[in-house]
């Protein structure tokens, strides 16, 4: 299955006080680990967000393009819904840009499960048609889940969750959460996330120079 690619970078960075992409580990910057992984999945990566000028010398040397954020002040869901409508293939991967561990390997899986997967009956999502049409469907999503919650920006989604990410938009609800209820979700968890990072580093996101630094010591890294 042909597979696009977003990183969002939206974030206001305001515990780390610093833009987080542009953070690095070694010599590579998180936007750069990021797309250069995204790279060996898809041909059509894309940073979506607000700081096209920020961004000039990593866009000038890494395999992507930019993209505007189509709902300003938004949050995630804007972000999200810019790189849905913008991304060339059906399918689209998504990663916060604060998340610079991601595993190949469990991206790839997860696509596998959006193309082969059929969800149960699409009970909990906004009536958006006749109900003689709710039936057994393929996936709309697969997101990463466990004892913290869902993690929607580690995720692969189908372009026409754009539809469902409007409404929310529109309507002022505005948090990730809200949108997994919407949506026909294939829910991975730890034992199964397990099998491709065994190290479990791929959902760990950097919100302050602490954290930064404890990642940079990991063994695993």
């Amino acid at each position: 299955m042909q597979t696009s690619a977003i990183i969002l970078t939206g974030g206001q960075s305001q515990r780390m006080g610093t833009d987080k992409a542009l953070l690095s580990i070694g010599e590579q910057t998180f936007l750069g680990l990021i797309a250069h992984k995204l790279a060996e999945i898809s041909d059509d990566v894309l940073i979506v967000g607000t700081n096209r000028s920020g961004y000039a010398e990593a866009l000038a040397s890494l395999p992507v393009r930019f993209v505007p954020d189509s709902f300003k002040n938004c949050g995630p869901l804007g972000g999200l819904h810019a790189g849905l409508h913008a991304m060339r293939h059906t399918a689209g991967i998504v990663v916060a840009c604060d998340m610079p561990l991601v595993s190949v390997a469990l991206l790839k899986h997860m696509v596998t499960l959006l193309d082969m997967g059929r969800g149960e009956a699409f009970e909990n999502a906004i009536d958006l048609a006749p109900s003689s049409s709710r039936m057994l469907r393929p996936y709309d999503a697969v997101v990463p889940q466990d004892e913290l919650g869902w993690h929607p920006l580690h995720a692969v989604y189908r372009n026409d969750c754009a539809t469902s990410i409007e409404y929310l938009v529109r309507g002022g609800n505005l948090r990730m959460q809200n949108l997994i209820k919407q949506l026909n979700v294939r829910a991975i968890d730890k034992a199964e996330m397990a099998q491709f990072d065994p190290h479990g580093l791929s959902l760990k996101n950097l919100n302050t120079p602490q954290e930064l630094e404890a990642l940079k010591g990991l063994k695993a890294l």
